[in-house]
């Protein structure tokens, strides 16, 4: 646990059991193909499309068509929907595994010979960590000191 002397009083957080991991799935695997199809359907013309291949398929008398040629097209495109929502998942799965994977920026200071490599997965709350000009950082931090100094105050830019 650390504690923090504020000027106006003391703050403390827990680290155990809280990681740096990033996940930011949209959703978990169960519910990834409902929630694509509901984003599908929300659109008024596939809807339309498909309450209207619902209609010729029930009565085939509207239809100048046979019975089942009408709900092709919507199912097709629903199924490339879907397919394209999955791809995509995957594809942010391993982009936040990667980012996981990635190692810290170098912590030792200049005049040590040695230097431990950590992983941003590996990152807890209340770690120290010293980044440079340049070094991304996936994690929310606090920033306690800068080098940069404008009319005597510390200054940091930040890039989202």
């Amino acid at each position: 646990m650390w504690e923090i002397r504020l000027h106006k009083g003391t703050g403390k957080f827990v680290t155990e059991g809280h990681t740096n991991k990033i996940t930011g799935s949209v959703s978990n695997r169960l519910y990834l193909i409902p929630l694509a199809l509901l984003k599908y359907f929300m659109r008024v013309g596939n809807l339309f499309f498909l309450a209207i291949s619902l209609i010729m398929l029930i009565e085939p008398d509207y239809s100048p068509y046979l019975r089942w040629i009408t709900i092709f097209p919507v199912g097709i495109f629903a199924l490339v929907f879907v397919g394209k929502a999955i791809y995509i998942e995957h594809l942010r799965v391993k982009e936040l595994q990667r980012v996981n994977k990635r190692d810290l920026p170098d912590q030792s200071k200049g005049d040590e010979k040695e230097s431990t490599k950590k992983l941003w997965q590996d990152l807890k709350p209340g770690d120290l960590i010293r980044l440079n000009n340049g070094d991304v950082c996936p994690a929310d931090i606090l920033l306690t000191d800068s080098k940069l100094t404008r009319n005597g105050m510390k200054i940091c830019w930040v890039d989202t």
